[in-house]
């Protein structure tokens, strides 16, 4: 079972955080589905920690080719922006 087999999970934070500076394509291939399904996830404490996994891995993932990691980078900022409205929309921010 690969990582982005799984459930996502909080740990996937750790993961990307430990070494930012040695992410690899190959490994936020892995991670980067889970992590994007969890951005929709209805539960905001979930999102929230999704969309925080991906700050340690923002430079590698400009530098990743678009469509590398399956979803382009378009998706995910359309995606975070559509979470951060729908915060806004309950006064949560």
């Amino acid at each position: 079972m690969t990582i982005s087999q799984t459930v996502f999970s909080p740990q996937i934070k750790y993961l990307l955080a430990v070494r930012p500076d040695h992410l690899s394509l190959t490994l936020l291939r892995e991670v980067y589905p889970s992590v994007f399904s969890a951005l929709s996830d209805p539960a905001d404490d979930v999102a929230g920690v999704a969309a925080a996994a991906l700050l340690p891995a923002v430079d590698a993932l400009l530098d990743a080719p678009e469509k590398s990691l399956g979803v382009g980078l378009t998706a995910l900022i359309d995606k975070l922006w559509e979470a951060l409205r729908d915060l806004v929309s309950l006064h949560l921010f």
